[in-house]
């Protein structure tokens, strides 16, 4: 697993590697609705997902694991185990050491987790 660094900055865009690949992430936070957005492309520009709302406990990917330039893992925002405030996370609350982390889970990762080898 790996945690994609992220700011608390309201607009930018970053590069990360995931499996190998370097991808291109543009985060946007929504001031009207107190929520993050991120938005994911190929080192080339291209768009592979848009306006992928950050949410909790959820497989960010899951729905577009389908397009093959889309990274074959998954991406979680994951609460810190500290808090037991499970909602989106507003400004200054994406990143590490705040209420929310994202965090990249390798195909590595899930095939261990499939087998029941996984160990953290």
């Amino acid at each position: 697993m790996q945690i994609i660094p992220t700011s608390a900055l309201p607009y930018y865009t970053m590069t990360c590697t995931l499996d190998g690949r370097p991808y291109i992430f543009t985060f946007t936070y929504s001031t009207r609705e107190d929520r993050w957005y991120f938005d994911l492309a190929d080192v080339d520009g291209n768009d592979i997902v848009l306006g992928t709302k950050v949410t909790p406990s959820t497989d960010l990917l899951g729905r577009f694991r389908y397009l093959a330039s889309c990274p074959q893992g998954t991406i979680i925002a994951s609460v810190n185990a500290t808090s037991q405030d499970d909602t989106p996370p507003g400004l200054q609350e994406l990143g590490v050491p705040s209420r929310v982390q994202l965090v990249y889970v390798t195909t590595t990762d899930l095939a261990q987790i499939a087998a029941g080898t996984f160990v953290p």
